[in-house]
This record gives C-alpha cells, sequence and structure tokens, in this order.
C-alpha cells in the first residue's frame, strides 16, 4: 500500500494506493458486522467529496478535505 497527499491550495487530496488487490467499487456499508466498507462513513463524514479508480496493477481510493 501507499499513501499520497497533495496540496491543491483548494483542497487536501488523500490517496491509497493498493497494488495486486482486485478492484471492487467501494460503498457505504450499514451492517455492523461487515468485514469491510466501514471505515468509508468516516471519510464520507469529513471529506468533501471520496471516490474510487483502477490502475493497471490495482486500485486507489482518494478523498479530497476542504481546506
Amino acid at each position: 500500500m501507499r499513501l499520497t497527499v497533495s496540496d491543491t491550495g483548494r483542497v487536501v487530496r488523500v490517496e491509497v494506493t493498493d497494488d495486486g488487490s482486485l478492484f471492487s467499487a467501494p460503498y457505504l456499508r450499514d451492517e455492523p458486522c461487515a468485514e469491510g466498507g466501514r471505515g468509508l462513513h468516516i471519510v464520507s463524514a469529513l471529506c468533501k467529496q471520496w471516490g474510487a479508480y483502477t490502475t493497471p496493477t490495482g486500485r486507489v481510493i482518494w478523498c479530497e478535505l476542504a481546506r
């Protein structure tokens, strides 16, 4: 995994790169016993926007925080 943080002056963008992981679109989960996806509730509450995209070797999950 790799973490990248960049500041555009307008927003702070955070990207987590997960090489070798099969892409599955992230979504907010409501099941309290879910194996993953619950952290996106925190991301969604704190961030201006978030999303994901694939790369040739895996995926990137990103979010933008207002300055």
